[in-house]
């Protein structure tokens, strides 16, 4: 997060989280996001309000610090391996430092995350039913090099089908 493409949110962000080895990062609606930790906590009023509301509704990220490998932190989460090239990491760190909103420079702190050592922070771009959070994370393995189609990656599994189908992407064992 320090290196080529980086730019002072993904560093101020590398500062706050460097006793951890690996962050999770997710994009996604604001209100949404923060009120449903889990599915039990789904709420459909927000979710069609998040979807619907016209011009989009305030985006934000969750960054979260692991102590452990992505493996053994989420047993249960379907995890790609995604070989890219150093130019395309470049991109990658670049098209994730603009997803960032910030004020002076820095990332703003919006308040804790959902678990864990986490941190909400104010996103750039309008979360809305043609820019949810999976087009967000297409939208960075795509810079990166990996072609997506973003009407298959709307939901999790079709952005995961379309990266083993066109990139060969396989699954972490």
């Amino acid at each position: 997060l320090t290196g080529p493409g980086a730019g002072p949110a993904l560093r101020d962000i590398a500062v706050r989280f460097r006793a951890y080895p690996t962050l999770e990062f997710g994009w996604g609606e604001a209100r949404f996001y923060a009120a449903t930790p889990t599915l039990a906590e789904f709420d459909w009023r927000l979710a069609l309000d998040a979807l619907f509301t016209p011009g989009g509704s305030d985006g934000v990220i969750q960054v979260v610090g692991l102590d452990a490998d992505p493996r053994t932190s989420f047993p249960r989460a379907d995890i790609l391996a995604v070989p890219v090239s150093a130019a395309g990491l470049e991109r990658l760190v670049a098209r994730l430092e603009a997803s960032f909103a910030r004020v002076d420079g820095h990332p703003v702190d919006v308040g804790p995350g959902l678990y864990g050592p986490s941190l909400f922070y104010r996103g750039a771009g309008r979360f809305s039913w043609t820019n949810v959070c999976n087009h967000w994370t297409a939208g960075l393995v795509n810079v990166a090099g990996l072609p997506v189609a973003p009407v298959i990656a709307t939901l999790p599994g079709g952005l995961i089908l379309d990266l083993e189908w066109r990139s060969g992407v396989t699954a972490v064992p």
